[in-house]
């Protein structure tokens, strides 16, 4: 997996969990959503593949792979301030997660104007200060 995206979940994983917010907020909170025992488990899991991974390199490919997993890790911390950038990276997450098996048959229309897939989406265009 891409070390930004390992990154990213070790991120969301250790969001703290011990506060219980009250409700409404964590109706709100899309970060106490995610916090759902698939998503652990998940979570867990793919951790536990990239650990593999690692114990697997020898000595320089392990340092190595360490600086990397460290910068992308703090690019990630950085990208997490801003609430946009935050919301996309958890995006990428749900993205990764496993699907839950299909109860019955899944039946698809699409516009006949469509061309891909997003392109009947508003695009989301950042301020002219910004760029």
């Amino acid at each position: 997996m891409d070390p930004l995206l390992i990154a990213n979940l070790k991120m969301t994983r250790t969001t703290p969990t011990t506060s219980r917010p009250p409700r409404e907020v964590r109706i709100a909170n899309p970060e106490v959503q995610r916090l759902t025992p698939e998503f652990r488990t998940c979570a867990r899991t793919e951790l536990g593949r990239e650990r593999q991974k690692r114990g697997k390199l020898m000595f320089l490919e392990r340092m190595e792979a360490d600086v990397v997993n460290r910068r992308a890790l703090n690019q990630v911390c950085s990208w997490r301030q801003d609430l946009e950038k935050r919301r996309v990276l958890d995006q990428a997450v749900n993205k990764h997660r496993p699907r839950s098996a299909p109860i019955g048959p899944r039946i698809v229309t699409l516009d006949r104007r469509t061309m891909y897939d997003g392109h009947d989406r508003a695009i989301e265009w950042p301020a002219l200060e910004q760029c």
